[in-house]
């Protein structure tokens, strides 16, 4: 139902790469037709998992890409789902994208999140010396966790605030549970790092998918859009 409008809202904000996670695989085709005149890359099927889900990635980008893009799964591995993280590179810059393990307030959440976030630096830390590096995804944890800290001292820069909020359960408690607390979270995210001398500058807003204490039958997510603009 929210299919539509979704490609009318890519269409009309028409960034140069589109991440979207938690993405219905069986509409990937579909989104493909619906933005090829536009883009010249696409990533579908990411992940696939026989006895699950995978991981419900979808990337579209329009440039040149410098090497083959790649998915790379988690050794800390989520029950049910093929999680991972896919990362492709340019003349210029390295992007990388996932979607890390839900956070229930647990410390084996955080010690698995960390895992996943340890994994992911590991891999990228030989070549961010040499390029910019934009991380972006729904990190499932907030602006003032110990996952976070460990990417500011990385050096990743971040323009958001603590606190902003990017998701809200109200949808979920609006279906499942009126009795439950409606809250906001700030788990979305796009950084940059630039260890070069040029020191890449990243404009980041937020377009609101939802309003939270009405129309939540006209959410196009229970997340806003970032949108993010590279200087």
């Amino acid at each position: 139902m929210r299919f539509d409008r979704l490609v009318t809202t890519i269409r009309e904000n028409d960034p140069d790469i589109v991440f979207l996670c938690e993405f219905n695989r069986g509409l990937g085709m579909s989104m493909v037709n619906a933005l090829k005149d536009r883009y010249s890359h696409f990533a579908i099927d990411v992940g696939l998992n026989a006895t699950g889900l995978e991981s419900s990635f979808f990337i579209a980008y329009r440039g040149e890409l410098a090497s083959p893009p790649l998915y790379i799964p988690f050794k800390e591995e989520r029950k049910g789902m093929n999680s991972g993280f896919f990362m492709f590179e340019t003349p210029d810059t390295y992007y990388v994208t996932t979607h890390l393990k839900n956070h229930e307030g647990t410390e084996e959440d955080t010690r698995a999140q960390l895992a996943q976030l340890k994994q992911i630096l590991s891999h990228i830390e030989n070549e961010w010396i040499q390029k910019r590096v934009v991380f972006m995804g729904d990190f499932n944890f907030e602006r003032n966790s110990q996952q976070y800290q460990l990417l500011m001292e990385k050096g990743f820069i971040d323009r958001l605030s603590t606190g902003e909020e990017t998701c809200t359960n109200a949808m979920q408690v609006h279906m499942d549970n009126l009795e439950e607390a409606v809250v906001s979270e700030s788990i979305d995210y796009m950084l940059v790092l630039d260890r070069s001398q040029k020191k890449s500058q990243l404009d980041l807003h937020i377009v609101k998918s939802y309003i939270r204490d009405e129309y939540l039958h006209e959410a196009l997510s229970d997340h806003h859009i970032l949108i993010g603009v590279l200087a």
